[in-house]
């Protein structure tokens, strides 16, 4: 038995054993779909269904051969337009009849798709929606640790300094050098609790946790309107100026085509001109 033959016989006995199967979900068989949708018996179950479609492209694409060579500089009179557009229109129908065929033929498989996603959906998204939970409360507590160490560390280093000033007027009161020693000690002590206090977010909120899971914050940037300084028409005003780059403005094109489609609505828009094509359309 050759390979194609193979693989026809195991999609055939899985489909059997689910087919038997079916409404007993104690009973059921699991169909393995790589076998099932196996590329070379799709291929050729394709090519049974529908390989007969092939000989009417086939004689299309000879005519359309034919209606070149006859016509290597273009159409020349009323005629030969009224061939061409005949012919137009055979090659229109045939690539909505295919087109039809083609969706016909993949709606099993969409409609297998939408079944397996929505099953492994049930699955997935409770615990999308379980870790989504956990992960606020770790994000308020990173949060939460990296502002309650960046404020110790500032009022340390605050305390620090206060300390250094002290020891400071003391040994210069006294003359005593180990006085100073510990005021300089006590200045360093502040700029190393400063430098603390401005550590990255990342720093602040690390926790390595027993398992060997690290957390930290990650700093992603993104944008808002900012009405305070005008908002998106303070942008528009700087782009026309020239101080920012026009590609931070991108025309809405799906609303200026309908706007062009619709000669009511074809208004004078700054900047933009609507411009009309004609072409030929076979009925």
């Amino acid at each position: 038995m050759g390979t194609q033959e193979t693989i026809a016989a195991t999609v055939t006995e899985a489909i059997s054993e689910a087919t038997a199967t079916i409404g007993d979900n104690s009973r059921h068989a699991y169909i393995d779909l790589a076998v099932v949708l196996a590329p070379e018996w799709l291929s050729d179950n394709m090519e049974a269904g529908y390989g007969d479609r092939r000989k009417r492209g086939g004689e299309l694409m000879a005519a359309n051969l034919r209606f070149l060579a006859a016509n290597p500089d273009g159409i020349k009179d009323d005629e030969t337009q009224g061939r061409a557009s005949a012919f137009a229109r055979q090659l229109g129908d045939e690539i909505k009849s295919l087109d039809t065929a083609r969706m016909e033929s993949g709606a099993p498989i969409r409609q297998a798709t939408g079944i397996v996603n929505s099953w492994w959906a049930a699955l997935i998204d409770p615990l999308k929606n379980a870790r989504a939970g956990v992960m606020s409360h770790i994000d308020k507590y990173a949060k939460d640790r990296a502002d309650a160490a960046r404020k110790t560390a500032e009022e340390e280093a605050q305390r620090k300094r206060e300390e250094a000033a002290n020891l400071a007027a003391m040994a210069e009161r006294s003359g005593d050098v180990a006085t100073m020693d510990r005021a300089i000690e006590a200045e360093q002590a502040a700029e190393d609790m400063h430098a603390a206090a401005a550590a990255s977010p990342a720093a602040l909120s690390r926790v390595r946790g027993d398992l060997g899971t690290t957390t930290s914050l990650r700093t992603r940037w993104s944008w808002a309107e900012d009405p305070a300084t005008g908002g998106l028409m303070a942008l528009v005003r700087a782009v026309a100026a020239g101080t920012q780059p026009s590609n931070l403005l991108v025309p809405n094109k799906a609303i200026l085509d309908a706007l062009a489609r619709d000669k009511n609505s074809r208004s004078i828009i700054p900047g933009i001109r609507w411009v009309s094509e004609q072409r030929a359309v076979v009925r």
